[in-house]
């Protein structure tokens, strides 16, 4: 074998020696690869993977509300009515004393009293009286008439609250009654020893022979 051929040898199983140290490197370095991308595949699955389902919080059952217990129905008030009141007073007599007493005062005092003629002890009576003015025009007519009144005589014996009862003819001899009654005095009715009001009814007449 001459220098060459020995050269050439050398060169070519040192290219194949360097070929196979490649390829070499080149599978580990592929395996290794694919391990790395396996692993952010992993990953990025585990990222996106969607989070566990929550877990549904178990109800308790609502508790049985409680029967109410009833009340006991008060007993009926009693129909007699007098069971009740034994032992109570009511001083229904000293009640009915100061009732009689303020009765008897108030019957006792007749000074505010209007009494009728018929009730009194003793009636009034005219003390002093002023003839009334005749109308000219019923004298010259020749008119005569007659005007009932009623009239308050007080205690003190003057006349008070004149009213027309009745008037014949109406209208014609009214105001000269009144304006002339008006001005008479009475001696008062009496009641039990005392003065009285009185009401009374006192006739007036218009007559043109008097």
């Amino acid at each position: 074998m001459t220098a060459a051929r020995r050269a050439l040898f050398a060169l070519a199983s040192g290219l194949f020696g360097m070929a196979g140290v490649a390829g070499l490197v080149m599978a580990m370095n592929s395996g290794s690869l694919s391990q790395d991308e396996g692993e952010a595949r992993a990953a990025v699955a585990f990222e996106v993977a969607p989070p566990p389902p929550k877990k549904k919080p178990k109800t308790r059952p609502k508790p049985k509300p409680k029967p109410k217990k009833r009340s006991a129905r008060p007993r009926p008030p009693s129909l007699n009515p007098v069971a009740g009141l034994s032992g109570l007073d009511f001083g229904l007599e000293a009640f009915g004393t100061g009732m009689d007493d303020d009765l008897n005062q108030l019957l006792g005092d007749v000074s505010n009293v209007v009494m009728t003629t018929d009730s009194v002890d003793d009636p009034p009576r005219p003390q002093r009286t002023v003839a009334p003015e005749y109308p000219a025009r019923a004298r010259k007519k020749g008119t005569t008439g007659e005007v009932r009144l009623s009239l308050l005589v007080g205690i003190d014996g003057r006349v008070r609250d004149v009213r027309v009862l009745s008037s014949e003819p109406p209208g014609i001899f009214d105001q000269y009654a009144v304006s002339a009654v008006q001005q008479w005095t009475y001696t008062p009715a009496t009641y039990e020893g005392e003065p009285v009001a009185t009401r009374v009814t006192q006739p007036i007449v218009f007559d043109l022979g008097s």
